[in-house]
This record gives structure tokens, C-alpha cells and sequence, in this order.
């Protein structure tokens, strides 16, 4: 028997593993990024409320990513009709390119953090995003 092994069966003796949240319930580790011991390890640490700095920044992106499109998707509801809505138009396109840019910056800060290639973020193309919702 190894080290770790022993300090967890003294730890089961103590009774510190006793009624700790979900305690009899399988873990729910179905939506893990991970695979293997590093799973198991990470579904523990999300039931227990708590979440990983680059997963958690992940998160932050994407959300910044889709504020941004449905900005440019309520604009380009408004396109259509007088030569205001094109102003508006323009303005949101204006804003819309600097924070993509902010954004692309913030990507690759977070690619250099991501411990795996398989959780890098592309940077957003962003003619492509603009033509994308241009009537």
C-alpha cells in the first residue's frame, strides 16, 4: 500500500469523507474537457463550485463573441428604411471592428494559457462577421 493510499483510509476512519455533498450520487463529469484521472479530478472540482482560470475565461470570450454578434444582428434588423438606420449601421459596424479586435488580442492571451491546443480559440475574422449579417 503507497503513501496516499493509507493517509486516504485513515481519512475514511476519521469519518472525513462522510456526508460531503453528493456523497452515495455518481459524478456528474459528463461534460468534462478531459480525459482519464484528469476527469475524474475536474468534475470533482466543479461540484464543488469552483472552475478552472482558462475554462472560466473561455467561458468570458465566447460570451463577449456572441454579445458582439447580436449587436451586429440588431443592427442589421434596423438597416433597411431610412438613411439613419444606415448610420446606425455604420456605427455599430465602427464599434463592432474595435471590440473584435479587443477580443482577438484577449484570444490569443488566453491560446497561450489553454494547456492544450484542443482548447484554443480562433480569432474572429471580422470582414467575414460583418458580411455575415449585412443584409
Amino acid at each position: 500500500m503507497n503513501f496516499l493510499e493509507e493517509l486516504i483510509q485513515e481519512a475514511q476512519k476519521r469519518g472525513d469523507f462522510d456526508n460531503l455533498k453528493g456523497q452515495g450520487k455518481p459524478l456528474k463529469i459528463d461534460d468534462s474537457p478531459f480525459t482519464g484521472e484528469t476527469r475524474m479530478a475536474y468534475g470533482m472540482v466543479k461540484e464543488a463550485g469552483f472552475t478552472l482560470a482558462f475554462i472560466a475565461d473561455r467561458s468570458q470570450l465566447l460570451a463577449r463573441i456572441d454579445a458582439q454578434r447580436t449587436a451586429l444582428r440588431t443592427a442589421a434588423a434596423y438597416l433597411p428604411g431610412t438613411p439613419w438606420n444606415l448610420v446606425h449601421w455604420n456605427r455599430a459596424v465602427e464599434l463592432f471592428r474595435a471590440e473584435a479586435a479587443a477580443i482577438n488580442r484577449a484570444i490569443l492571451t488566453y491560446n497561450l494559457k489553454a494547456p492544450h491546443p484542443r482548447f484554443h480559440l480562433l480569432p474572429l475574422d471580422i470582414d467575414r462577421e460583418i458580411a455575415a449579417f449585412r443584409p
